[in-house]
């Protein structure tokens, strides 16, 4: 049993690494999913760590996709996206599921976003939707329509909010540089 009996030639693959680690017999080969685990737990847990904001709720969701990824091979459908994208589609479904059981972001969030380092700056931190599209199209390899599909948003408002989050980044680097102390002792 390959990783998914669907796959075929014509399948677009992001390395030549993807597609051998994807044509291996992962059921049978647990050194496949090792190698797979180090080459995307690391941005998977960063993905899972944006949604969540749980330290180890994260791990546990990246620890869940590869044990998904073990058992049930055949669940991950790699035509059209990348192994990174197949498991960081589990890790952000699973973690978004999680967050909206909770009833929104969780409790280190708010100890993080509202410390006194990052309090004066609040005005400029991307929305919960926002973040959620640029964790999968930066770290998960997800197209925007892919990102779009996920969070359940139409492409050109999911590239419309990717775009105002990269904004909103570049002022905050801006404000970041700015001495206010200085400007206000003068």
């Amino acid at each position: 049993m390959s990783i998914c009996p669907r796959w075929r030639k014509t399948s677009t693959f992001a390395t030549a690494k993807d597609e051998a680690l994807f044509a291996a017999d992962v059921a049978l080969n647990f050194e496949a999913i090792v190698e797979t685990y180090d080459r995307h737990a690391g941005a998977l847990g960063s993905l899972a760590l944006l949604t969540i904001e749980d330290v180890e709720f994260a791990k546990d969701a990246v620890v869940m996709a590869f044990v998904t990824l073990w058992r049930t091979p055949a669940s991950i459908d790699l035509e059209e996206q990348s192994l990174r994208a197949a498991l960081a589609g589990n890790v952000y479904t699973h973690c978004a599921h999680e967050r909206e059981m909770r009833g929104g972001p969780g409790q280190q969030a708010k100890t993080c976003w509202n410390s006194q380092p990052t309090a004066q700056a609040n005005f400029l931190l991307p929305s919960r939707t926002q973040r959620d599209l640029l964790g999968l199209v930066l770290l998960g390899e997800h197209s925007h329509r892919q990102a779009a599909c996920r969070v359940g948003l139409s492409e050109e408002i999911a590239a419309k909010m990717i775009a105002a989050a990269i904004e909103q980044h570049r002022l905050q680097r801006l404000f970041d540089l700015v001495d206010f102390e200085r400007i206000v002792a003068v």
